[in-house]
């Protein structure tokens, strides 16, 4: 019998997997992917160590030097009906009409001064976390939602951005991650792959068992714990487990492990990834696509060793290569479903601890979804499931 199963390989069940295997437990990982990591791998990520000390102590621990560098407006390009454009965000605000470029300082303020802790929520994010976006933005003028607000909502990954559907809470924080760039305390990680590669190395030679292109079907209570149904390349199997530790999206992990409480009010979207490379006509590290630009690109990120990851703004539709690049290759698409959770006024979400006794929840859905909260996640419930 083990004495952990880990449903879910993205970042979130890495890091779980990796401390429960440290501190001596026998640990199996099931990943329905080929790899590990998640989206750790598939993009630049912005953040810096005020808003990311669980990500900066992990890269602390590992020793990487010069995980990330600093990464400042005028490597962002933005693409806008037909045109691409640097970024001069200053530059807008400071050419608002003054009661729109008040009310933007001091929504972006607002957004900054907050500590996005998804365990510890200060008491007015608890009362954000009630009202819709919409109820939020009750006095700020029509025309700054829409040439401002909105775009700065890209990374919701929704392809129709209501926001009287989406927390005030869920959308500030969205807002938070351009603001950092604005003020230039933002910083880019591009050695995400090598910190995932590193604790996934460091938890097999203590002992992790991983197993890729595994789907686990169902999660079954017993008297001793629980009993894992696996499909492993077509082929079944089980495993007997003391605890379970699932970092699978939570409307998954409602259909394999019967009886879980996944709550109200989060909801996923699914897009597409485009894995390419290319020679771009501008210098940009990132491009931020305005909606309905006619490229139907959502965001670019340039990562390291010419490896370049494309979301559009429509799964379905083109994408206008031809905008953004001289020569492009493209290499593969893959679509990333389940994989962006988004939040209702009003929504809420289980607990690290579940229900069920020895199940324990960890991952991005915890009301600030971002590599930050994964590892967070994971850390709370390896913590957790480990003492009890």
């Amino acid at each position: 019998m083990k004495d952990f199963v880990v449903i879910g390989g993205g970042i979130s069940g890495l890091v779980a997997a990796y401390r429960t295997t440290k501190a001596g437990f026998n640990t199996v990982l099931f990943e329905e992917g080929g790899t590990l990591g998640g989206r750790l791998k598939n993009c630049i990520n912005l953040t810096n160590p005020k808003f990311n000390p669980k990500l900066y102590k992990l890269i602390k621990e590992f020793d990487i030097e010069g995980a990330d560098s600093s990464f400042t407006p005028d490597l962002m390009g933005i693409v806008h009906g037909k045109d691409v454009f640097g970024c001069d965000i200053p530059g807008m605000l400071a050419n608002l009409p003054p009661k729109e470029g008040e009310y933007m300082q001091k929504i972006m303020g607002e957004a900054m001064q907050s500590t996005f802790d998804p365990f510890n929520p200060s008491e007015n994010l608890l009362r954000l976390r009630e009202i819709s976006f919409e109820d939020y933005l009750k006095d700020c003028p029509p025309a700054l939602i829409e040439k401002m607000i909105k775009p700065m909502l890209v990374f919701t990954f929704l392809e129709d951005i209501d926001i009287s559907k989406l927390s005030a809470e869920y959308c500030l924080f969205r807002i938070r991650f351009e603001s950092e760039v604005i003020n230039e305390k933002a910083r880019t990680l591009e050695e995400g792959s090598v910190l995932s590669s590193l604790i996934e190395r460091e938890a097999s030679s203590s002992g992790m068992e991983a197993c890729c292109f595994t789907e686990v079907e169902k999660v079954e209570k017993t008297e001793c714990g629980f009993r894992v149904y696996y499909n492993h390349l077509g082929s079944r199997g089980e495993v007997d487990t003391k605890k379970v530790i699932s970092s699978i999206p939570l409307n998954t992990a409602e259909r394999v492990i019967p009886g879980l409480d996944i709550g109200k009010g989060v909801f996923y979207s699914s897009t597409k990834c485009i894995f390419l490379s290319g020679e771009t006509k501008n210098d940009y590290r990132i491009y931020i696509g305005f909606p309905n630009n006619e490229a139907n690109l959502r965001v670019l990120y340039l990562g390291e060793y010419e490896q370049h990851f494309l979301y559009p703004f429509y799964g379905e539709q083109p994408v206008d290569f031809s905008m953004i690049y001289n020569d492009y290759r493209v290499e593969r698409e893959e679509w990333v479903r389940e994989a962006f959770p988004s939040f209702s006024p009003g929504a809420k979400v289980p607990g690290v601890k579940t229900s069920i006794d020895g199940l324990y929840l960890c991952g991005d859905f915890f009301y600030y979804p971002s590599v930050e909260t994964s590892i967070h996640a994971g850390e709370e419930a390896a913590r957790i499931a480990m003492e009890e």
